[in-house]
C-alpha cells in the first residue's frame, strides 16, 4: 500500500488518499467557520481560497509526485524548505493545505522510517506475513530515548 496510505502521527493511524482528503475538507471547513476561534483572519480566508483550488481530481492528480519530491515526508519542517524542491503550484496547494489540517505532519512508508530513525533515534521493523490467505504487514519502532 506504499504511497496509497499516509501515516500520521498525532492519530497513530493509516490513512488511504481518500480519506486524507475528506478529513482535508471537513477540517478545512471546519477552520473557515465563524465558531473556529483558533484560526487568524487571514488563515481562514487562505483556507478558503486552497479549498477551492485543491479539488479532489487537483489532489488525485499531483499527491503521489509530491510525495516523491518530499520523500514521503510531508510535515512543516519539509514545507519551510520548499523552494528546494522545485513544487509545481498544485503541488505546493496542496501541502500548505495539508499543513494547516495535520499539525503532526503525514509520512508514507519512506518518510515514516525518517520521522522514527532521525527523531527518536529508534530501531525500526517490518515484517510481511500471509495468515490464512491474508497479506498482514507489521511494522514500526523500538528503543530507548
Amino acid at each position: 500500500m506504499d504511497g496509497k496510505v499516509l501515516w500520521n502521527p498525532e492519530t497513530e493511524n493509516l490513512s488511504s488518499l481518500d480519506d486524507v482528503y475528506k478529513t482535508v475538507v471537513e477540517d478545512g471547513n471546519e477552520l473557515v467557520s465563524p465558531e473556529d476561534k483558533w484560526s487568524t483572519k487571514e488563515e481562514k480566508e487562505r483556507i478558503a481560497e486552497l479549498l477551492k483550488i485543491v479539488t479532489k481530481e487537483v489532489f488525485d492528480a499531483n499527491i503521489s509526485n509530491l510525495l516523491k519530491k518530499t520523500d514521503g515526508t510531508l510535515n512543516s519542517k519539509v514545507w519551510k524548505n520548499r523552494d528546494d524542491l522545485y513544487l509545481t503550484d498544485d503541488e505546493k496547494n496542496i501541502f500548505e493545505l495539508l499543513n494547516f489540517i495535520f499539525d503532526s505532519g503525514l509520512y508514507d512508508e519512506e518518510g515514516y522510517y525518517e520521522l522514527v530513525g532521525n527523531n527518536y533515534n529508534h530501531e525500526t521493523f517490518k515484517m510481511d506475513k500471509n495468515i490464512n490467505g491474508v497479506d498482514v504487514v507489521a511494522f514500526g519502532h523500538y528503543g530507548y530515548d
